[in-house]
């Protein structure tokens, strides 16, 4: 990898499926990623926080305890207790399966390349890498792109990036696994397998990212402003290029 290109964020799975996400906005992209002056988390993201730490003690970023909004009477949500009820399911499923947890929240970084493990664990008397993951989908759904029910089809740029980058640090080739915990009560652990081919491919996409990302910076990262993402942008109120009316389309008949 040419870390020599400047402008380039930290690569991660984060880093690279935002920056080729068709909502792209350069403006955005900067900020959030680039500068990180700003940060977007959709209430969905804030749920799988709020598991993670009542699971294994993750906190944020900034070393906070991540919390749902209460009630207007105090008590915590129909959802807050449901999450509560899938953490503690976690401690049991791992107690059953006899999983040991050797070390939480491992920030993994070198040479321009990052990603957060949840767990280091043994899985059935091996070392395994662990991403917790709580979901709102149901078991089957296989049209959310954040859905389970269709496992081929998802995007595992995470599980590559991490074996990978876990290898890169450490010269060792760690299994993969996914423990899923949807809010209606299913569980999936998924052991992802790479093949060569496919790590790399990953090689080949994240320089072709770093080419891409460095680009766009000499392009003054370009703005794409949408009614409806601006509305939702943390840096709304300040960006320039934010609009507040719909694009007018034309259409020839």
């Amino acid at each position: 990898m040419n870390q020599s290109i400047k402008h380039v964020p930290n690569i991660s799975p984060s880093a690279i499926s935002s920056f080729y996400d068709e909502q792209y906005c350069g403006t955005q992209y900067k900020a959030v990623t680039v500068d990180r002056t700003h940060s977007i988390e959709s209430l969905a993201m804030l749920k799988g926080k709020v598991f993670e730490y009542r699971a294994i003690g993750a906190t944020t970023k900034e070393d906070e305890v991540p919390q749902l909004p209460l009630l207007a009477g105090g008590g915590p949500s129909a959802d807050d207790k449901k999450i509560a009820e899938c953490a503690e399911t976690f401690k049991e499923v791992i107690k059953d399966m006899g999983i040991e947890i050797l070390e939480k929240q491992i920030r993994l970084e070198k040479d321009g390349h990052s990603g957060i493990l949840d767990m280091l664990a043994k899985v059935a008397g091996e070392k395994a890498m662990v991403d917790l993951k709580f979901t709102e989908t149901k078991e089957d759904d296989r049209w959310s792109p954040y859905a389970w029910g269709d496992l081929d089809n998802r995007d595992h740029t995470q599980p590559v990036h991490y074996i990978w980058l876990w290898h890169h640090i450490h010269g060792e080739y760690l299994p993969f696994y996914y423990l899923v915990f949807g809010k209606g009560g299913w569980i999936k652990f998924i052991r992802v397998k790479v093949s060569k081919a496919t790590m790399s491919e990953h090689e080949q996409k994240m320089e072709q990212f770093a080419i891409d990302v460095k680009a766009e910076a000499d392009a003054g990262w370009t703005p794409r402003p949408d009614r409806a993402k601006c509305a939702k942008c943390p840096l709304f109120h300040t960006c320039e290029h934010a609009v507040t009316t719909p694009e007018i389309q034309v259409i020839s008949v």
